[in-house]
């Protein structure tokens, strides 16, 4: 297929390509399938990498449900043909059931993904790899559509797939014999205006998967329609891949009498860096380069989004609060003011003599949200390092749930939202099921 393209269309004409190809080996010893799954072809960094090989096994684990001889060879899988009479100058059938999952069985989901920025971009580049699982093990043939960013669609496949018009709004509602496409719409963005749109998608028939937290840190009603509706999915807008909104939307985890936790692993990186005797402007440039902090990070810095994460989790355990009602005291009131830097350098200096360090924490105490710049010991949970986030739950009785991890970057988010997109499209997968059996 061909795009419709723009100017900026050529750096994603490899939407185009094959995801996965299925090769006869004649020529080899003995003879052999080849599955090859297709790879952007750019400089990847060792967290990609690291992805890409974990990624990789996923389809092996995913083909030998299948054909259980299979075996892995960089990122193509290769498959012996031990039992057939034919001669090694004609392929012979491919094995029924892997035919049947990989080319005949997977529902068909169509994506409109928005915001081709650094998580889009690398979500657009797991899902390329990920297509061979979720083929097998999930019976999800995904295919993208469109890729717009804010100045409109950079990417269309022809067809007649479901599009998005300049006004956010599907070209065609998915009722008649438009009623059994099932279509996600992605938002990785952080425009509240995209965030504005996905009530309507949702009474389109469409699923939501979203980053951007505006959506659920909008008005309490906005958050309660959404949070809750089937076909939307929003587990990156906090942590990041991290499990942390699912452990606090599960009843099984209630009741919360209190919680705190590091939920920018941008700010905490900074600090940490810090820390290890990097000035301000170096660690920032470095958060920068590793797609931790955006170009402008005054959103980060000013303790903003941070807010909005921690609104979102005190929602989810009940609260009736909106974003005003957060005491916010911001990381720097102004990170281009030299008294500012100053300041933060002095009071981590001064932290690190006294066996401490300075971290950004957000707390539920008493039914109020707080955010604020604490010295804490070196050894106390909240001194996590780098990019990592965390969550420290207390319970009556005094129990406690601890999650920890990775909690910024565009691989690990990337890598929840294909988790969601997943989820969504599973869903929907269902219901039209359950429609056309009905």
């Amino acid at each position: 297929m061909n795009a419709v393209t723009n100017s900026a269309s050529s750096a994603f004409a490899w939407l185009n390509a094959p995801r996965v190809l299925v090769e006869w080996q004649n020529h080899v010893s003995p003879a052999q399938w080849r599955i090859s799954v297709a790879h952007q072809l750019c400089p990847l960094s060792p967290a990609q990498r690291q992805q890409d090989q974990l990624q990789s096994e996923h389809n092996l684990a995913a083909v030998r449900q299948h054909w259980p001889q299979a075996r892995l060879e960089g990122h193509d899988i290769f498959l012996h043909e031990t039992h057939h009479h034919h001669s090694n100058t004609h392929s012979p059938a491919l094995k029924e059931p892997l035919h049947k999952a990989l080319f005949q069985q997977a529902e068909s989901v169509h994506l409109i993904w928005i915001g081709p920025g650094q998580v889009g971009q690398e979500g657009l580049r797991q899902w390329l790899q990920a297509d061979l699982a979720l083929r097998l093990q999930h019976g999800l043939a995904l295919e993208v559509q469109q890729v717009i960013n804010s100045r409109g669609s950079q990417w269309l496949r022809h067809g007649e797939g479901p599009k998005l018009d300049s006004q956010w709004q599907l070209q065609r509602p998915l009722t008649g014999k438009y009623a059994q496409q099932a279509v996600v719409i992605i938002d990785t963005t952080a425009a509240p205006e995209v965030a504005a749109q996905h009530g309507t998608w949702l009474a389109q028939g469409a699923g939501v998967v979203t980053a951007n937290k505006h959506a659920l840190s909008g008005s309490l009603a906005q958050f309660r329609q959404w949070f809750y509706h089937p076909c939307y999915a929003a587990s990156t807008t906090v942590g990041a891949g991290l499990p942390f909104i699912s452990t606090l939307a599960d009843p099984q985890t209630r009741p919360v009498n209190s919680f705190e936790a590091i939920l920018s692993g941008s700010i905490n990186a900074l600090l940490h860096q810090m820390e290890q005797g990097d000035d301000f402007h170096q660690a920032l440039k470095n958060s920068q380069e590793l797609g931790l902090l955006e170009p402008d990070p005054s959103a980060d810095l000013d303790g903003w989004d941070s807010a909005r994460k921690l609104l979102i989790l005190g929602r989810i355990l009940g609260l009736s609060l909106e974003l005003n009602d957060i005491q916010r005291q911001p990381l720097m009131a102004d990170f281009t003011h030299p008294e500012a830097i100053k300041a933060l350098g002095q009071r981590i200096t001064q932290a690190r003599s006294q066996g401490e360090c300075v971290r950004y924490v957000a707390r539920l105490k008493q039914q109020r949200l707080q955010l604020a710049l604490e010295n804490v010991s070196q050894h106390h949970p909240l001194a996590i390092k780098g990019c990592h986030n965390l969550l420290k739950l207390s319970h009556p009785q005094e129990q406690q749930t601890l999650l920890s991890g990775p909690g910024a970057g565009p691989v690990v988010t990337a890598a929840g939202v294909l988790r969601d997109i997943r989820k969504v499209a599973t869903t929907l997968c269902k219901q039209q099921q359950q429609s056309r059996a009905a």
